[in-house]
């Protein structure tokens, strides 16, 4: 608690900071331009959704399903290959597209599948089904991404440094406090399940993260509403 209350004092006067001296370290006025913060929301939650639930997928596959760990690799792996394959393709539409055509579809889709997940995950959940429903996430998440490239673009040049440094920053913030906040709430699930056998209790504790895990989805989807087309500065 005391190392969170440091770290969040540090934050506030960092941020502080950077709005008095003449030349910050990170000029946090990026966030003055609408479709930047936007998209700034968007990737973390993607982020946060994303990384989370792939650390999540192997507690459920190993201590639900009781699969190996190399039946968990080979679950996942599709995915990866999906979002390598993907992502160019993301990319180029965007460029086409602009920022909301391509965002907006991959959050509600991202949303959908979470959605799916969190009904369907069970103690006989088919492999495939859960499978490809990853995949989906991934690709998704891989199309949320690119909305990166939409929130630099909103910004003038000489804030082009600052903003790719902010969101370099925060993506990974925001996957680290996705893992925390999946593998913490399955825990509380965990305890507060009133069922008898282990793999139940696991059960009860990973639907309650993803249930609670969607009210982000919801945010992320409203915010990828305010997206427009095109965000030349």
């Amino acid at each position: 608690d005391a190392l969170l209350a440091a770290s969040l004092g540090l934050t506030a006067w960092f941020v502080r900071r950077q709005f008095r001296i003449a030349t910050p370290l990170l000029n946090l006025r990026a966030f003055q331009y609408a479709q930047f913060r936007y998209s700034v929301m968007i990737l973390s939650a993607a982020s946060f959704l994303f990384l989370g639930l792939e650390l999540l997928m192997p507690m459920y596959t190993q201590q639900v399903l009781l699969l190996t760990g190399t039946a968990t690799g080979l679950i996942l792996m599709p995915a990866s290959i999906a979002q390598a394959v993907a992502a160019p393709l993301f990319g180029r539409l965007l460029d086409k597209k602009g920022g909301r055509f391509v965002v907006l579809p991959a959050s509600c889709l991202m949303v959908g599948a979470l959605a799916i997940l969190w009904a369907f995950l069970r103690t006989d959940t088919q492999t495939v089904v859960l499978s490809a429903m990853f995949a989906l996430m991934a690709i998704s998440a891989s199309a949320a991404i690119t909305g990166e490239t939409h929130g630099l673009n909103a910004l003038p040049k000489h804030l082009n440094a600052h903003g790719a440094a902010i969101i370099t920053t925060l993506n990974p913030i925001a996957g680290a406090v996705g893992a925390a906040f999946f593998v913490g709430t399955t825990q509380i699930g965990e305890k507060l399940s009133s069922t008898a056998t282990p793999q139940q209790a696991m059960l009860d504790g990973i639907h309650l993260a993803m249930g609670s895990a969607l009210l982000l989805g919801g945010l992320m989807v409203f915010f990828a509403t305010k997206l427009r087309a095109h965000s030349a500065a």
